[in-house]
C-alpha cells in the first residue's frame, strides 16, 4: 500500500526497499507541482485516483524523490566500488606486466632508435626518451610514397629482424636501420 511505501521510505528499510523498486519509485515520485497540485485537498483521500493518492501520502516526507535516489546510489554503490576495485586490479598487473617484459623494452629502444634517425640533424635527433603518448600517432606517420607508416614499419621491420636484433643496449642507431 501507499502508506506501507511512505513507511518503509521513512524508515529507509533496506531490506524491503530493493534497487528495483527504488528505480520504480524514482520514476513514479512526485515533482514540486505534482506535490503543489495535491497540497490543497482536504477530502477523503480514498476518493483519489491510485496516483494522486500516492502523493497525498508521501508528500509528508521531507524530499520523498530525494531520499529514494540516496538510497538507490547507496545499494548500487557496493556494487560500483567492486567493479572499479576490480579494473584497477587489472590494470596494476598489466603495469607490472609492461614494466617487466624485455620485448617492450626492445620494442620502445627501437622506436627511440627511429625517432632519433628521422629527427637527425634537429635538436630531436639525440633523444634520450619520448612520450608515450607519441605510440597513438604512430599510424599517422607516412612514407614517401604514402603506402605504409611508421607503425607498419617498425612491426615489419621487427618481423623481419627477430627479436635477437632488437638489443638496443650499446648499439649506434644505424644499426636499427
Amino acid at each position: 500500500t501507499d502508506e506501507e511505501i511512505r513507511s518503509r521510505v521513512v524508515k529507509i528499510d533496506e531490506k524491503w526497499l530493493t534497487v528495483e523498486l527504488l528505480e520504480m519509485l524514482i520514476d513514479c515520485a512526485p515533482n514540486a507541482e505534482d506535490l503543489e497540485s495535491i497540497a490543497p485537498y482536504d477530502g477523503d483521500p480514498a476518493l483519489l485516483a491510485i496516483c494522486e493518492h500516492f502523493f497525498y501520502v508521501v508528500q509528508s516526507v521531507p524530499f520523498f524523490a530525494r531520499r529514494l535516489s540516496a538510497l538507490h546510489g547507496k545499494l548500487l554503490f557496493n556494487g560500483h566500488a567492486s567493479a572499479a576495485i576490480n579494473t584497477l586490479e587489472k590494470v596494476s598487473v598489466a603495469i607490472l606486466e609492461i614494466g617487466s617484459s624485455r620485448g617492450f623494452r626492445r620494442l620502445l629502444g627501437i622506436l627511440l632508435a627511429v625517432g632519433n634517425r628521422l629527427n637527425k640533424g634537429t635538436t630531436r635527433g639525440k633523444a634520450q626518451g619520448f612520450d608515450l603518448r607519441v605510440l597513438s600517432k604512430l599510424n599517422l606517420v607516412k612514407s614517401s610514397d604514402r603506402k605504409t607508416n611508421l607503425l607498419r614499419f617498425i612491426a615489419s621491420f621487427i618481423d623481419s629482424h627477430g627479436s635477437s636484433s632488437t638489443e638496443t643496449e650499446g648499439n649506434d642507431d644505424d644499426y636499427w636501420l
